[in-house]
């Protein structure tokens, strides 16, 4: 296949994701029970809710098309949130507020030597080659949990754009562990929230004929999320590696 746009890989995903409701449930560092349920996830939104003792927030990643990441959040304080950020852009808007954002693609140059042997090169004829990082990095002052969840929301939208898809679990899971290192009721003053969000990408060691040419295929492994708040980091890993694709339409 080839790579498909960022709408139809979110289309594409939340399909196949689309099993039922998620739960993940935590105690976090000040001792509140925390729950985040994905209650609905299909072709056209994804519907999270996290709930403290305090609070209910409603999150909803619903518009991404033309490579546009779109979330709102509303809170049963009555706080709205928006996130919305447009590929290419080095910054996303939180309610109008820029946040700063990045995405960096750092590359190493394909190995190639002629001098190797030819046993050499059959030997690793089937071994992926290392192409390059994709990494998405954000800064954005917060004040409310709300506002917590639009970003992470945020970041796991724009993942998409790197060709990683998030299970329904890895939402629950991630939102849920990390709010539970942080501390669910410690957002009552303007912090700083940032982190990263990389990926590598890998290209097939050959071409692979189409049917009318050859073209070499593409995949991301070791997916990995980073998030800072108030002195507290939380790491993941995701254990995924991505199907092939090939960078055009074959063909065309």
């Amino acid at each position: 296949m080839y790579k498909k746009p960022l709408s139809f890989i979110l289309t594409v995903s939340l399909t196949l994701a689309s099993i039922g409701p998620i739960t993940a449930n935590a105690s976090t560092k000040d001792n509140q029970n925390l729950s985040v349920n994905v209650l609905e996830s299909t072709e056209e939104k994804i519907v999270i809710k996290t709930e403290n003792d305090n609070e209910i927030v409603l999150s909803t990643i619903e518009s991404v098309e033309n490579d546009t990441v779109e979330v709102i959040t509303e809170s049963s304080t009555g706080e709205i949130q928006e996130f919305v950020y447009h590929k290419g852009d080095n910054y996303f808007l939180l309610n109008g507020e820029k946040g700063e954002f990045k995405m960096d693609e750092t590359i190493k140059p394909e190995l190639g030597n002629s001098d190797v042997t030819i046993s050499a090169i059959m030997a690793a004829s089937s071994a992926p080659k290392y192409m390059s990082t994709t990494t998405l990095s954000y800064n954005k002052h917060v004040n409310s949990l709300s506002a917590i969840i639009t970003v992470i929301g945020g970041v796991i939208g724009t993942a998409y754009l790197t060709g990683f898809k998030f299970a329904k679990t890895d939402y629950a899971g991630t939102i849920s562990a990390w709010l539970g290192i942080v501390g669910a009721g410690t957002y009552f003053s303007q912090k700083l929230l940032s982190g990263t969000f990389k990926v590598d990408n890998y290209r097939s060691s050959s071409k692979k004929f189409t049917g009318c040419e050859n073209l070499y295929q593409y995949r991301y492994q070791n997916p990995r999320i980073n998030f800072t708040l108030f002195g507290k980091t939380f790491n993941k890993s995701y254990n995924k590696t991505g199907s092939w694709y090939y960078g055009t339409r074959p063909c065309a």
